[in-house]
């Protein structure tokens, strides 16, 4: 049996000496072939950090991705939000500097109508219709009074409903 096999290995060793290119051919085409049908590409996946195949890098880029809108949705509800908050500062800002204007404007009139009756009682030029002057003025300002401090408590009911609303949004 030995005889046999020997035989055959001789015969197949002549015939790649024969056919060495040949030969050759056929064992890089199987070694290509297996490479070809039993290796799969990989690479490192963007979540796990491990060597994934292109399904599974597929899936991580998908789930990675949806994550990062969701993401992206919440930041800018939150961004509309603050801008909201911003606005209803800065209105609250111009509101609060105009009535502190006026506040100072009607204080400064009252002092002007306080001097200007203290000049004219030392002077001794105290009228009736000077008087009547210093009331209807003193009534006129104490009316702007009134009417800047309603103005106040409906801009505190209003900016109240505003900050309601944004909270109710939230």
């Amino acid at each position: 049996m030995k005889d046999w096999l020997h035989n055959l290995l001789k015969r197949i060793e002549s015939a790649i000496d024969h056919n060495r290119w040949t030969a050759l051919a056929a064992v890089l085409w199987l070694v290509f072939s297996g490479i070809l049908i039993g290796c799969n590409a990989t690479t490192i996946g963007p979540v796990s950090g491990q060597k994934v195949s292109r399904q599974r890098f597929d899936v991580e880029v998908g789930a990675a991705t949806s994550a990062l809108k969701a993401e992206q949705i919440q930041l800018l509800a939150r961004m509309d939000e603050h801008n909201e908050k911003i606005a209803a500062l800065n209105a609250a800002v111009e509101l609060g500097y105009e009535d502190l204007e006026r506040q100072e404007k009607m204080r400064a009139q009252l002092v002007e109508l306080a001097a200007g009756l203290a000049t004219s009682a030392i002077a001794g030029q105290v009228t009736p219709g000077a008087i009547a002057n210093a009331i209807v003025t003193a009534g006129s300002i104490l009316g702007v009074i009134g009417v800047a401090v309603d103005n106040r408590r409906k801009d505190g009911k209003i900016n109240a409903l505003k900050a309601e609303r944004i909270a109710t949004k939230a």
